[in-house]
């Protein structure tokens, strides 16, 4: 499926603090339609969530400073009118981090790299069902 101009376009937080993952996320997200904000740790992530809750939020988990874990317990104590779809987008293979992220909140657990088409399956079937 590809993205016409009239689809709505969601609202993609990326939380990385690669800045290649979130220049390379960002530019393919925006031609794909999509109205992308960036944050590189998990203050700035919360301040631009603050600011305008997005969708979606693509988020690394090993942050510097604050986890992406923490983000996600950040987010449990705030009333959303449209909580947003947490994508952990991360090197955390293992079962144990798995656990973490489903007992913190997080809707969807995705191990590095991810192939740019999981990511685009992704946010149209979110676009397709809760947009």
């Amino acid at each position: 499926m590809t993205t016409t101009q009239t689809d709505p376009c969601l609202r993609v937080l990326i939380v990385d603090d690669e800045p290649d993952t979130t220049l390379s996320f960002s530019i393919l997200l925006g031609e794909w339609g999509h109205d992308v904000r960036t944050a590189s740790d998990g203050r700035s992530a919360l301040s631009a969530i603050a600011q305008e809750c997005p969708d979606v939020i693509l988020l690394d988990l090993g942050l510097p400073g604050m986890s992406g874990w923490e983000v996600v317990r950040h987010l449990r104590g705030i009333q959303f009118e449209k909580r947003p779809f947490i994508v952990a987008v991360t090197g955390f293979a293992d079962e144990d981090a798995r656990d973490i992220s489903q007992s913190v909140g997080v809707d969807l657990h995705m191990i590095k790299p991810v192939e740019t088409d999981a990511i685009r399956n992704l946010l149209e079937r979110f676009r397709s069902v809760f947009a």
